[in-house]
């Protein structure tokens, strides 16, 4: 994985730690996974530019197909309501 997929050298490999190796597998799959997400978003998006003209309705891209991470949404925290904050 290292020499091949990574492209590490084998001197950089042999002077990492198992910690540094694992840090550096940890980065490659997030790159990997972005790529990987970005060329299934242009796919759904040139999808659903070719299939909009034969809808009656406006498409959206999550109407073609649904990704797992088109499900995480990020929460954001709200704001207190006025009157109910804190208070010294």
């Amino acid at each position: 994985m290292a020499l091949g997929c990574v492209g590490m050298s084998l001197e950089d490999f042999e002077r990492c730690t198992p910690f540094e190796f694992n840090e550096v597998m940890l980065q490659w799959r997030e790159n990997q996974e972005r790529i990987d997400r970005t060329t299934w978003d242009q796919t759904r998006f040139l999808a659903t530019a070719m299939l909009q003209p034969y809808s009656k309705k406006t498409l959206k891209a999550t109407d073609i197909v649904r990704f797992p991470w088109d499900e995480k949404k990020e929460e954001v925290p709200k704001a207190p309501a006025a009157g109910r904050g804190w208070r010294k």
